[in-house]
């Protein structure tokens, strides 16, 4: 996990990107992955840790299928340009 001041200026830039218009989209599969990654080490059942994953997302994030289809979603709604990163 990032330390808290980490955490706090990742949420004022992706704060201050959305006022801007940014959209973010999380990948489902890398979701699915993470978790059970993430299950294994901390001894807790996927529900539990994709319920934390998914807490812990910035509001307004959208999770979506895949990436694929993420940038297909973003294109269909008029972006010309996306970050994957």
């Amino acid at each position: 996990m990032l330390r808290s001041a980490g955490r706090s200026l990742c949420r004022r830039r992706g704060a201050v990107a959305q006022r801007r218009g940014a959209t973010f989209l999380f990948c489902n599969n890398v979701l699915r992955n993470l978790t059970a990654s993430l299950a294994r080490r901390r001894n807790e059942t996927p529900e539990v840790v994709r319920a934390d994953l998914i807490a812990s997302f910035l509001p307004g994030v959208v999770l979506v299928p895949a990436v694929v289809a993420g940038i297909a979603m973003a294109q269909e709604h008029g972006c010309a340009y996306e970050l994957i990163a």
